[in-house]
């Protein structure tokens, strides 16, 4: 059976992970959760106290191998860190991207979707506190049909409307509207 719960961070700053961790009480799931965690720039006292924790630290992975990390996996947790959460609220990270866009269910600590990327309930679930992040692990983990609804859901959307195709229309839309549209880009 694969593991349950894969974490992927987008680097260890400082003490701000660990605090976006404990702030979610994600380590409280560990229980059941069978968690795997990467990341990079994990200072000695981090990784000593997500061994404390129970959790598998597996370093660094390089971006092109994040899907067969969520591939082996059954959900993932999205818990951005402090510095992401004050300097860019309702931004969403490159990781819900990255979950929704590899059909794993996903689970987020509390972020507001200031610009309506994504359908909270339908696209990946939202949790306010450990407890209820537990709660909406467990029904992932134990639901298949709400596990395969959620994944389902959050590949549509990344389909309809977060591919490099639309990316690269909003840009030429954007150099349309500056008047620039086609001039040469310099490469």
């Amino acid at each position: 059976m694969r593991p349950r719960l894969g974490f992927l961070g987008t680097g260890w700053i400082g003490r701000h992970r660990m605090e976006a961790i404990a702030a979610a009480d994600a380590a409280e799931i560990i229980g059941f959760a069978d968690p795997a965690v990467h990341g990079v720039r994990y200072p000695e006292a981090a990784l000593a106290a997500l061994r404390d924790a129970g959790l598998d630290y597996r370093g660094w992975i390089a971006n092109a191998a994040v899907p067969s990390v969520f591939a082996r996996h059954r959900a993932t947790l999205h818990i951005p860190r402090r510095p992401y959460v004050e300097a860019l609220p309702g931004i969403a990270t490159i990781r819900v991207f990255e979950a929704l866009a590899c059909g794993i269910p996903l689970i987020c600590a509390p972020w507001e979707d200031a610009e309506g990327l994504f359908r909270a309930g339908m696209d990946y679930l939202q949790a306010r506190d450990g407890a209820q992040m537990q709660a909406r692990l467990r029904q992932v983990l134990n639901d298949r049909d709400c596990a395969r609804a959620l994944a389902t859901a959050g590949l549509e959307t990344i389909q309809a409307r977060h591919t490099c195709r639309h990316r690269v229309a909003e840009l030429m839309d954007i150099l349309r509207r500056l008047g620039m549209a086609g001039t040469e880009l310099a490469a």
